[in-house]
């Protein structure tokens, strides 16, 4: 039967063996983070450029989605400000207004020649129709000029997600490491 000592690995030791790439870095920006007793600005570049794929890659899978979420919510609303037709449902029942005047106006016209007591009706028809499209073209100005602010704010909402994501990245990454690397070591 063989003795088996047992070693208490390093905080080096067990930092490099959880993080596995770029060690020198975490060391370092571990040991920031833990000499102080309140929050220490830390600031992970990998982690604001690649987002979700960084913390997915340490397996901090409740901020991967939470993350994802995010960017994925602001991506969508860059979009569809820039691309999106936002105002295809204004247009449509401009369409369809329109095809109803055609239709009144000819109901006008019929009633012009065989029966003049419905005029009135048909001109108060149509006018009202006229105004309900002149709606509906205001609505499609109003929404074509918030396209894009809601393309701004996607902007804004995925650039405040990366800070964020920069900026706790080491943090959560150290309170990780405590929950995940073992304290002895069987050698």
């Amino acid at each position: 039967m063989e003795n088996k000592a047992i070693r208490n690995p390093s905080r080096d030791e067990l930092i490099t063996d959880f993080v596995k790439s770029n060690p020198d870095y975490y060391i370092k920006e571990f040991k920031k983070i833990g000499s102080k007793p309140t929050y220490s600005f830390s600031f992970n570049l990998f982690a604001f450029i690649f987002g979700p794929i960084w913390f997915g890659m340490r397996n901090v899978w409740n901020w991967t989605l939470a993350f994802l979420i995010i960017e994925t919510f602001s991506v969508v609303q860059i979009i569809r400000g820039l691309f999106g037709n936002i105002t295809a449902d204004a247009i449509a029942k401009v369409e369809q207004v329109k095809g109803t005047i055609a239709f009144r106006n000819k109901q006008l016209e019929a009633a012009i020649e065989n029966n003049p007591d419905k005029i009135d009706v048909f001109k108060r028809n149509i006018k009202s129709l006229e105004d309900a499209m002149q709606g509906y073209l205001d609505e499609i100005t109003r929404v074509e000029a918030s396209a894009i602010w809601i393309a701004i704010f996607g902007f804004i909402l995925l650039i405040v997600a990366k800070i964020v994501q920069g900026v706790l990245a080491n943090s959560i990454s150290v309170s990780y490491t405590h929950l995940t690397l073992p304290t002895k070591r069987i050698v």
